[in-house]
């Protein structure tokens, strides 16, 4: 009987111990796992918060361009040089444009019409000038083109210069004007 009785004995403590290592191994493995869902959550907050504030970047950035397209006038402007030479007869010579740019993008195109005025203040002749490239906050000079009907002659014949953009492209902030995509709260925006 003593034999027996070792025999339950060693089985009663070999239940015992596989017992403690289960429990044991449960708590630890259960610990493990609630580690790793924390570290989960906060990877997934973390993951949240990127996507929110990507969000609040774009949302402003969105709203920075439609400010730029929908009052473009502000910031792309265009002048002449007014040191172009007046001759006496009725003519302007050397005319130099200048694009104006003064948004944070660069313009891929800006076509404008050179009116060529006379004393009387008819409209003598126009020419498109187109200026590629304009940098951001920055300007570019171009010169006009010599006369249509006399392209011998560097020389245009009138007494003043108007200037007036007619196409401004801007894919950086998918500006297109005068396009209009019927939308009137950003008219302007081309979809590129």
């Amino acid at each position: 009987m003593n034999k027996k009785n070792l025999i339950i004995g060693g089985l009663v403590i070999l239940v015992l111990l596989l017992a403690a290592w289960l429990i044991y191994t449960t708590t630890v493995n259960n610990s493990k796992i609630n580690d790793l869902n924390n570290q989960v959550s906060i990877e997934k907050e973390i993951q949240e918060q990127e996507k929110a504030e990507i969000k609040d970047k774009n949302d402003r950035l969105t709203l920075k361009n439609i400010e730029y397209r929908n009052n473009w006038d502000k910031y792309i402007k265009v002048q002449d040089d007014e040191n172009y030479v007046k001759i006496a007869l009725g003519g302007i010579k050397n005319l130099q444009v200048t694009v104006n740019n003064d948004s944070e993008y660069s313009l891929d195109e800006v076509v404008i019409n050179v009116n060529y005025i006379l004393a009387n203040g008819e409209i003598y002749e126009t020419q498109n000038l187109i200026i590629y490239n304009i940098p951001a906050n920055s300007f570019k000079i171009e010169p006009a083109a010599a006369s249509k009907t006399n392209p011998q002659v560097n020389c245009v014949r009138g007494a003043k210069v108007m200037l007036e953009i007619i196409s401004v492209s801007a894919p950086k902030f998918k500006f297109c004007y005068p396009y209009n995509n019927g939308n009137p709260k950003d008219p302007f925006k081309c979809n590129l």
